[in-house]
């Protein structure tokens, strides 16, 4: 991080970082003494990630339910063409 920092001529301009809870990046973070602070996106996706995969009836059900709307979606040409339309209408 040094040495890209230095190349980018920014080391005096990095303050903070915004991060994810990986023990390498926290290490990393450390090594070049950057304050750091965790990403509430990411934070808040764990979330329902959790409680889904903690009970495996419900992950059991999402997983089900999700592999039934993509299998519509790659076996259906028709609306398959209006969800890359919607998709593209969105720039997503």
């Amino acid at each position: 991080m040094n040495e890209a920092t230095s190349r980018w001529a920014i080391p005096s301009k990095v303050l903070v970082s915004v991060k994810v809870d990986a023990a390498n990046v926290i290490c990393a973070l450390r090594h070049v003494n950057v304050c750091d602070v965790s990403c509430i996106a990411h934070t808040l996706q764990l979330v329902p990630h959790d409680s889904i995969y903690s009970q495996t009836s419900v992950e059991a059900a999402v997983v089900k339910k999700a592999r039934k709307v993509v299998t519509h979606f790659k076996h259906s040409e028709q609306p398959c063409r209006y969800l890359k339309a919607c998709q593209a209408s969105r720039e997503v």
